[in-house]
């Protein structure tokens, strides 16, 4: 009796560490198949705080972009930063971004900058100015309608359009 009663618990144990397999087996797969659990990223509030204050917000729009069940929304913000020259614009934006801990990861001033967050957002923003922005947003059609809009304005030059995305640290 002792016996029966040892296989029968031994039989327990090794259909459940066939289960335990297949279970394990079947997150390893689905995370090698792209698309089985979807997700979406965006940057944290905190970051579009921290972006809102490098100056005036005059417009906002946000994309997403789709890629092998990881969906992306990208912020975009314009900002009036003062009474400065185009040259001005970015350098004046990206010091704000610095005073609050924000490190620069490419640097081509005076035109565009993109800037990592403090962690632990894992956020980056490119920053660029609005004339230089027309062409960097060309393909999509609702942004180059809203940055052509704006150049329109008076006082253009003061104009930056920030880009706040996601991105994963390595």
């Amino acid at each position: 009796m002792q016996e029966a009663l040892m296989s029968r618990v031994s039989g327990l144990g090794e259909r459940a560490v066939r289960s335990l397999v297949l279970v394990i087996s079947m997150f390893l797969l689905a995370g090698c198949i792209p698309g089985i659990f979807p997700r979406t990223e965006r940057v944290d509030p905190g970051v579009l705080s921290d972006v809102r204050g490098i100056g005036k917000v005059v417009a906002q729009a946000t994309t997403e972009y789709t890629w092998e069940g990881l969906t992306t929304i990208t912020d975009i913000v314009v900002l009036d930063v003062g009474d400065v020259t185009g040259e001005q614009a970015v350098p004046r934006a990206s010091d704000s971004l610095v005073a609050r801990g924000w490190t620069i990861n490419i640097d081509r001033l005076p035109e565009s900058m993109s800037m990592d967050s403090p962690a632990p957002e894992n956020a980056k923003v490119y920053i660029e100015g609005i004339t230089a922005s027309e062409s960097h947003n060309a393909a999509d059609s609702k942004i180059l309608k809203m940055i052509q809009d704006l150049r329109t304005q008076p006082n253009f030059e003061g104009l930056v359009v920030a880009e706040a995305e996601p991105y994963e640290m390595e």
